[in-house]
């Protein structure tokens, strides 16, 4: 009966060693009906796996871009550069808020998500009059290519402002998509202009 419908008999075939025993499972063998199993059902469990690497990989990139705009050795004494200091906080501080909740280390707010939004929207629009003259302090992280291309500059601050301006922070779903566009817009900049320490 086996032979005419093999996919109707049992994913895991009883153990041939040793006798059975009621209390443990039964071992996984390689046989031709545990394959024909997985196959059955290998897609939707691969693509429930994948949504689970793509927000690991989504909420990993988000919390890199808050710590790094969080971390600063110490505070500039240079009251420009203390100010940029400050901005970049404020962005880092929201930007943890949002991620945690993505991550769920944080309970979803909708209400305080949309607020971190808004917070990183307004401060990315002040950015580039931030950095308008350039100024020397040893605790700057800032390179001295942003005064070479400010138009570029400028162009990455109004990017994460516009992607911070369009996060859907209505779910926990459409935070989660939001998150990623914020991150890439924060990593944009500090890959070009930000000395790493």
């Amino acid at each position: 009966m086996f032979s005419l419908c093999s996919f109707l008999a049992p994913p895991f075939a009883p153990s041939r060693v040793g006798p059975a025993c009621p209390l443990l499972p039964t071992p996984r063998r390689c046989d031709p009906q545990l394959s024909q199993f997985r196959h059955r059902l290998g897609a939707p469990i691969r693509r429930i796996r994948m949504t689970k690497r793509r927000m690991t990989k989504v909420t990993i990139f988000a919390l890199a871009a808050a710590a790094a705009t969080l971390a600063h050795a110490a505070d500039a004494t240079d009251p420009t550069v203390k100010a940029r200091q400050e901005a970049m906080e404020t962005i880092g501080k929201s930007m943890k808020t949002i991620a945690d909740m993505a991550k769920g280390d944080a309970a979803f707010d909708s209400a305080a998500a949309t607020a971190a939004a808004a917070t990183i929207a307004e401060t990315a629009d002040k950015v580039p009059g931030l950095f308008e003259t350039p100024a020397d302090d040893p605790e700057s992280e800032s390179k001295p290519a942003i005064w070479t291309d400010f138009a570029d500059f400028t162009e990455k601050s109004e990017a994460l402002k516009a992607a911070a301006g369009a996060a859907d922070m209505a779910s926990l779903e459409a935070l989660r998509g939001s998150v990623g566009e914020i991150g890439k817009a924060c990593k944009s900049c500090h890959d070009d202009y930000r000395v790493k320490k």
